[in-house]
């Protein structure tokens, strides 16, 4: 029996998950370009596709050449309901601390950061914090940023500040090169998106010099990914349940793992994976109550989401028919697609999409009843 399983929670552990080697899912001499050059760029992807794998691959790879010390830093710690600048920018400075602990066998960070955090405001402690260490540091450190996107309102604004203004000390005095990663570019986040601010204030981010974004499994990658399982057990994916594979998930990765996880159970100790056992496992996944889903109800409370989903649905096609900055967003999400055509991005998302939209305007009017106002019920 297989040790190897296909993961469909958190990050890839290669010694126990059948995956496509992270690095090889992007332009690996192309992210090193940036590097070297000492660039601030991002990376977007939507949920569960594979990016803080990415990130962890990245690092290690960056430790193994040893030309530059690497730090993948994880926002989402300083994450709560509603931002507050000076808890969340401590946050963010005790995770710093302790992963360069941990990650770097550093502990200068952990030394300062609650002295820097006491003496300066927030909009600068961080950028304190960070100039005081790399000027120690005997490499250029690179930083990997996860969950960017997932700040909210001042503290994601005083972080993208305090990163812009340091921009220009990088390399001796600053990280010399910053990967931001999120499931949308916040690098393009005009400043009125902020709090309010006036759309003349100053833009928070100004220095990024391009955006990557991960894509999902090409059809011969997932291929790849459900060979393993055969080289492994000998239980082989037919080459049509492959391509029925591929076509429902579009390649989404964690669809992928998901359908293929679900068809395995349904096989059992059959010596092959067949179409009907995909068939059995789409219906399954379609009908779960699985988070990836639910946060499609959360998405589609979106007036810029929903805009796009149902004039899609309702036959649009042409992308320059809708508002560029909306769809801009659900491409982001992974929910639509503009190649070949505009779409819902595939078909379990085709399936899902509808009946999480239903449940939303369901929920919405459930909320509009008045309080304490009488429903009728009539008998069939």
């Amino acid at each position: 029996m297989s040790t190897f399983y296909f993961n469909t929670t958190g990050p890839i552990d290669p010694a126990l998950h059948y995956h496509i080697p992270p690095l090889e899912r992007m332009n690996l001499d192309q992210i090193m370009g940036h590097l070297r050059r000492g660039q601030y760029f991002s990376l977007h992807a939507p949920r569960q596709s594979g990016k803080t794998t990415f990130l962890r691959a990245l690092r290690n790879f960056l430790h193994d050449i040893g030309e530059f010390a690497c730090l993948h830093l994880n926002l989402g710690n300083a994450v709560t309901r509603h931002a507050h600048l000076e808890r969340d920018i401590l946050a963010i400075l005790a995770t710093l601390a302790r992963e360069a602990k941990f990650q770097l066998n550093d502990a200068f960070p952990d030394s300062i950061y609650h002295a820097v955090h006491q003496r300066e405001t927030p909009q600068t402690a961080l950028q304190s914090v960070l100039m005081s260490w790399t000027s120690r540091m005997e490499r250029p450190l690179v930083l990997l940023l996860d969950e960017v996107d997932a700040l909210k309102d001042d503290t994601l604004y005083s972080v993208l500040s305090q990163l812009r203004t340091g921009y220009e000390w990088r390399g001796s005095r600053f990280p010399h090169a910053v990967l931001m990663c999120g499931v949308g570019d916040v690098t393009t986040l005009r400043a009125d998106a902020y709090s309010g601010r006036a759309a003349d204030s100053l833009c928070p981010f100004n220095v990024s010099a391009t955006t990557l974004r991960l894509g999902n499994f090409s059809r011969e990658q997932v291929r790849q990914l459900l060979a393993q399982h055969t080289k492994e057990t000998g239980q082989v994916f037919r080459r049509e349940t492959v391509e029925l594979v591929t076509v429902w998930t579009g390649g989404q990765p964690w669809l992928v793992n998901k359908m293929a996880d679900i068809a395995l159970q349904l096989a059992g100790k059959h010596k092959a994976v067949t179409p009907e056992h995909v068939v059995c496992a789409q219906e399954a996944m379609i009908e779960s109550h699985d988070p990836h889903f639910q946060h499609f109800a959360d998405r589609l409370s979106d007036s810029r989401v929903r805009r796009i989903v149902e004039r899609i649905l309702a036959g649009e096609t042409r992308w320059d028919a809708l508002p560029p900055a909306d769809l801009d967003y659900a491409l982001n999400l992974g929910l639509v697609v503009d190649e070949p055509r505009l779409d819902i991005a595939n078909p379990i998302y085709r399936e899902v999409i509808p009946r999480a939209l239903a449940r939303a305007k369901k929920l919405e009017r459930h909320k509009r009843r008045p309080e304490g106002a009488t429903v009728l019920k009539f008998e069939a």
